[in-house]
């Protein structure tokens, strides 16, 4: 990138930066393994970080510092704890489409979100994600962690028929640039839960805005189902930025992936700070969306749940850093 274009970008984080409320007042937990040092805010009904009504509380990330470069970060400009899409780095999200019990729930009934508890239907439209529903009742969490781990817990209490056991852990591999994290939810109620998980992954590199220094590559050849209007272009397995998405984002779904675990494998590079994350899961994707907005690029791999009464699943993302001289062998 030239000099002049690099310090631009650099000014207009700065910038953007500046105006973001980091959280420092918030209960944290601080992760480290000798490689990776990691800020998390832990679920607090009272006074955590983030008490939306659309992701699930545990595991916010705010930032993983490796060999001098940041991953994630605040991506707003403003910071409201309530705020249905307040949170950073790699958060979670059941039921974007329909939530447990929405359907036939009343107007100011209860409805199930789980990694957050009960909701309240608040008109007779169609669920949307995109806003702010008030919490009728939170469940509890439980919270354990070492130096290099942290584990979740939320035993959800019977409603309706449903019930379920949630435990979520995230690890940072000993001595090395990765972590790890897994899920295990068990179906304990009368009826099946059918939905869908899916992780939004807030991601900057180096506090860099998203713009032509940024690359996505895929274990696939996507194939989109919308255009990007400009701001980017699709190349084999790659998506390219073609300018800065300052004040505006961009969004497509696609498919064309395998039905293995595989098609969750994308890398994110930043080319001009020289630092690269790369994610992967081990289960198939069945849905694919990719969202981007100044200071996040997001690709959102969905799995499918399915249990019946007395059944559980689990699944695992893997996500490493790696940066100069190893961002190639590392990212294979």
């Amino acid at each position: 990138m030239p000099i002049r274009l690099r310090l631009a970008a650099a000014v207009f984080a700065a910038m953007m930066l500046s105006l973001v409320t980091h959280g420092a007042d918030y209960p944290s937990v601080t992760l480290n393994n000798g490689s990776l040092e990691m800020l998390l805010y832990p679920p607090d009904a009272a006074s955590g970080y983030y008490r939306g009504s659309r992701f699930e509380w545990s595991g916010v990330i705010q930032q993983v510092k490796y060999a001098g470069y940041t991953v994630f970060g605040d991506w707003k400009a403003t910071h409201d704890p309530r705020n249905h899409d307040d949170v950073n780095g790699p958060v979670g999200e059941f039921g974007m489409k329909t939530p447990l019990g929405y359907t036939d729930a009343s107007v100011g009934g209860p409805f199930l979100k789980i990694g957050i508890g009960l909701l309240t239907k608040k008109d007779r439209n169609a669920y949307s994600f995109a806003g702010n529903h008030a919490l009728k009742q939170v469940y509890d969490w439980s919270v354990e962690h070492g130096d290099d781990w942290i584990a979740y817990r939320q035993d959800a209490p019977d409603f309706n028929g449903w019930k379920y056991e949630y435990v979520k852990r995230i690890e940072l591999e000993s001595g090395s640039p990765v972590f790890t994290i897994s899920h295990q939810l068990k179906n304990t109620g009368e009826k099946p839960i059918d939905t869908d998980y899916y992780c939004h992954n807030f991601t900057i590199l180096d506090d860099e805005p998203i713009g032509p220094s940024y690359e996505l590559t895929f274990s696939f050849t996507p194939q989109f189902t919308q255009s990007f209007n400009g701001y980017a272009r699709a190349e084999g397995n790659k998506i390219i930025f073609l300018k800065a998405l300052k004040n505006t984002s961009t969004y497509v779904e696609f498919t064309g992936y395998p039905v293995t675990p595989e098609s969750t494998r994308v890398t994110i590079h930043n080319k001009n700070a020289g630092v690269a994350l790369k994610i992967e899961g081990d289960y198939p994707a069945y849905d694919f969306h990719f969202w981007s907005t100044t200071l996040a690029t997001c690709p959102e791999p969905f799995i499918k749940i399915d249990l019946a009464p007395g059944e559980s699943m689990e699944w695992t993302d893997r996500y490493t850093v790696a940066a100069d001289s190893k961002i190639e062998d590392d990212m294979r």
